[in-house]
């Protein structure tokens, strides 16, 4: 207890860190800038586990890595990034955290000790704006009133799901504001990210809760602190999905609205497959 206390005090006394056991005070997006990339991290905060993801160059799936076994104490944030690249090969990096005015300072060291620790100081970026993704449905339908888009016309059967279709990059939409959702196997679940554009957290969210049920998915579509989530605080866009014919088509519904909701519909192409970097 006594040691307990000791550290409390030595980290109140440091200056300009701010004591921080609330979870809004870490949750949602934060971005650094290194070498004139932009290292975004997304916490998912839920009590006092810290889950989320971690990206530099966000666009490309290769670049995308998880944040696990996280939690908030009186210290600050601990949480472990796991990288996996191409080839199946984990790396993971112990990552801990303070607040100091308003930034996230983060010390960052390899988990087998063996390279000298950095720090990132990292910031909530400002409001992004708004920027549309064009789809085929609109492109076809341009002449017609908003919302009477038609139904979605399967391209062949529904297909019984697996868990290995479903990893890698699914796209909507064309434009500066395409969306990229990214989907990757860590461990025995499938974790994920959608984000478009791809260079502020803003513009992002963690893919959770992978359920598949035969022809069925579901998956969380995370909103931490962007969106809706400033009115309504953190929310899941409960996503519904079938696949045919490399066509994931999503009804989203948000976890604030009722489930028998209109849903918004979206339809996503791919696996799009990334060779492997050098």
């Amino acid at each position: 207890m006594k040691k307990l206390l000791g550290a409390l005090i030595t980290v109140l006394m440091l200056p300009g860190i701010v004591q921080a056991v609330e979870p809004n005070a870490f949750r949602g997006g934060w971005v650094a800038q290194s070498g004139g990339h932009n290292q975004i991290y997304m916490l998912i905060v839920r009590g006092d586990v810290v889950t989320g993801t971690y990206c530099v160059d966000c666009a490309d799936p290769r670049n995308l890595s998880f944040i696990v076994d996280g939690h908030i104490d009186a210290a600050g944030v601990h949480f472990v990034i796991r990288h996996q690249d191409s080839h199946g090969k984990v790396v993971l990096d112990d990552a801990r955290g303070v607040l100091q005015d308003r930034d996230l300072v983060l010390t960052v060291r390899g988990h087998e000790g063996s390279q000298a620790s950095i720090t990132q100081r990292l910031h909530r970026p400002p409001p992004s704006p708004n920027v549309l993704a064009v789809t085929n449905d609109e492109a076809e339908t341009g002449a017609l009133p908003p919302h009477t888009r038609p139904p979605y016309v399967l391209p062949g059967v529904l297909e019984v799901i697996r868990a290995e279709q479903l990893p890698g990059l699914w796209l909507w939409g064309t434009g500066p504001g395409k969306q990229y959702f990214m989907i990757q196997r860590v461990g025995t679940q499938l974790l994920g990210m959608v984000c478009g554009p791809c260079e502020n957290p803003n513009n992002m969210a963690p893919l959770d809760g992978f359920v598949i049920d035969g022809t069925a998915l579901t998956f969380n579509i995370v909103h931490e602190d962007t969106g809706a989530a400033v009115q309504h605080g953190p929310f899941n866009n409960v996503a519904h999905a079938t696949l045919a014919r490399n066509e994931l088509h999503l009804k989203v519904v948000p976890s604030y609205e009722p489930p028998d909701s209109k849903p918004f519909e979206m339809t996503l192409l791919g696996p799009v497959s990334y060779l492997p970097q050098d």
